[in-house]
């Protein structure tokens, strides 16, 4: 009896706690519907994205400050040339710009940057100065690598109802 407890008690303090970061599944629509929410205007872009210059890495940033202080969540930044249209309900704009992209972190765990040179679906962040951000976080959700016409036409449904109710978010599940 008393090996069993040693034995029970050696292997209880041996076992290591497994983390790992839990997303939930990439779903444009729920992407969809936190953008229409937000206070902050977002531009539903396809197109793609691209740049002459390296990449940085995303690397967890060191924590600012003492206990209880946050650390910054950015991981890296750069400035990517996007060229593609901007979706509405019933028409498009073609759009030409700079994209301010910062990838997030959560904890030791960081998103990357959006594929270069293949075609995406992305929420883009408008400036009240008319600048574009977009912000990749840990959990995929943000950027849709090369999306079918069908889920394009599932988001304009989006557009038109104002956000994506329950049989949108089923057709955008898992992509």
């Amino acid at each position: 009896m008393l090996k069993t407890v040693a034995c029970t008690l050696s292997m209880a303090c041996l076992a290591a706690p497994a983390l790992g970061l839990s997303c939930l599944p990439p779903n444009m629509g729920e992407s969809y519907n936190r953008a229409a929410a937000a206070d902050d205007v977002y531009l539903l872009v396809e197109g793609r994205f691209s740049t002459d210059a390296p990449l940085p890495a995303a690397t967890p940033p060191e924590p600012k400050g003492g206990a209880g202080v946050p650390p910054d969540r950015t991981g890296a930044e750069a400035v990517l040339a996007f060229s593609g249209r901007h979706l509405g309900i019933d028409r498009d704009g073609d759009l030409e710009a700079e994209v301010s992209v910062s990838v997030n972190c959560l904890a030791v765990w960081c998103g990357s940057f959006p594929p270069l040179d293949t075609r995406v679906l992305a929420f883009v962040e408008r400036t009240p100065e008319g600048d574009l951000r977009l912000a990749v976080d840990a959990c995929p959700g943000q950027v849709l690598a090369a999306p079918t016409d069908r889920q394009i036409n599932v988001l304009r449904a989006c557009m038109a109802n104002g956000a994506c109710g329950s049989a949108e978010l089923e057709a955008l599940a898992g992509g």
